[in-house]
């Protein structure tokens, strides 16, 4: 005899959207699991803000016409259409998704690579979140009424690529004759917008889980001393295991998840990180596995990160060191565009390029203007390219920045 459970969450009054958090990227493991979103999504423009009215209400189903956009890329060379490549204003992104019975017991997060600049979310019609700036990923912990487990859902995302004084980066708006409002820039690069990376969705256990880890190095003559600072939910202790690249144990360590104490691990004659040209192994990686002990003492939470053991330096009379030895920047300033894709994570174009820095002797890039996916400084770390990170605070000037960015920037007490 089959019996049938049907779980139904009790409806809700919508709430107004959170601010987005921060977080670990996204992985599989004992204790998580991680589906993707990425696909054709439903597709509509919207530069007025028409959806978000009241009688309106876009975010319970894009009305038609509608049209398919892929995800994760701008939506700006995707169509024939010179309106949309040029649009400025609202665009609406909507899809479908499966959330299986057994992750009722969880804890779901819905995570979004980028969306350039402002972004809302919605799911099954309720709001979950806002994020503004383009170029980092964020996270949308979904409450559990909000979800239809062993059923499907819809989220719901839009995104507005208006660049003013107070955005990083700035822009302003111009009107012409025709009554036309124009973006106008302070770089100069294309303003590629749309849901541009990966969107995820990923579990972690509810009670006991990990939220960061923050990893400094120090060397000594035959040492490395690992500083790990653990920030954790649920639970005041977690086992850190340290493996190298065959995954043999290194060292572990009992440790507080306390993100200012922290605990120590003591690597003797460590392989380090070198970048390529500098040793003939670069881009040497161990793997930190971080256990988080719930409440009764067994392991709830597991995540590994994969790191280079290494030191920067910077000294005024020898200049930029790895590893206390001098490192020449052999290299490339880079944009993330391409075309069709724009900026629009493009893992054959990633690769490519990557295959010409080690074609023409490359160790080093620069991420004009904006920092770069996830993915990519994986990668680097992985190929042993020594990145230089930038902020996407380009065209950022002394008059908008002290006046009006910085103000609107500033965190709340």
């Amino acid at each position: 005899m089959l019996v049938g459970l049907l779980l139904v969450a009790a409806p809700a009054a919508e709430q107004p959207a959170r601010r987005a958090t921060t977080g670990l990227h996204p992985q599989d493991s004992e204790s998580r699991e991680v589906k993707e979103l990425n696909g054709l999504w439903r597709f509509r423009p919207d530069p007025a803000g028409a959806g978000l009215a009241a009688e309106a209400r876009w975010q319970e189903g894009l009305p038609e016409p509608a049209q398919l956009m892929p995800v994760p890329s701008s939506y700006n060379d995707i169509t024939q259409d010179r309106s949309l490549r040029d649009l400025l204003g609202l665009v609406w992104y909507e899809r479908d998704f499966f959330v299986p019975l057994h992750w009722l017991t969880r804890r779901v997060v819905l995570y979004v690579g980028s969306a350039n600049y402002h972004a809302t979310a919605w799911v099954n019609g309720q709001p979950v979140g806002e994020h503004e700036g383009g170029h980092l990923p964020f996270h949308l912990p979904l409450e559990s009424y909000i979800l239809n487990f062993g059923r499907s859902n819809r989220v719901t995302i839009a995104v507005n690529n208006t660049l003013h004084a107070t955005t990083v980066p700035p822009g302003w708006i111009q009107t012409n004759a025709a009554g036309r409002r124009l973006q106008r820039l302070q770089m100069d690069f294309f303003n590629y917008a749309g849901l541009q990376r990966p969107v995820l969705l990923y579990t972690t256990p509810q009670s006991a889980y990990l939220e960061d880890i923050s990893i400094t190095t120090r060397l000594d003559a035959r040492d490395a001393h690992l500083n790990v600072f653990v920030a954790a939910a649920g639970s005041a202790t977690v086992l850190i295991t340290l493996r190298d690249a065959q995954s043999n144990v290194v060292t572990r360590g009992r440790m507080p998840t306390d993100p200012r104490r922290g605990g120590r691990l003591t690597v003797s004659d460590p392989m380090l990180w070198w970048p390529r040209y500098m040793s003939t192994v670069a881009g040497y990686l161990y793997t930190v596995q971080v256990e988080v002990l719930g409440p009764d003492g067994n392991v709830s939470d597991t995540y590994r990160l994969p790191y280079g053991i290494r030191t920067v330096h910077v000294e005024s009379d020898v200049g930029f060191l790895i590893n206390g030895q001098p490192f020449y920047f052999h290299g490339f300033g880079k944009h993330e565009d391409s075309d069709i894709f724009g900026r629009g994570l493009n893992l054959p174009m990633l690769l490519k390029d990557f295959n010409l820095m080690a074609w023409s002797g490359g160790n080093s890039v620069r991420t004009s203007h904006y920092p770069y996916s996830e993915e990519f400084m994986q990668l680097c770390d992985q190929q042993g390219i020594v990145v230089i990170d930038e902020t996407p605070a380009v065209g950022l000037q002394g008059h908008n920045m002290v006046r009006e960015t910085l103000p609107e920037h500033e965190p709340e007490p």
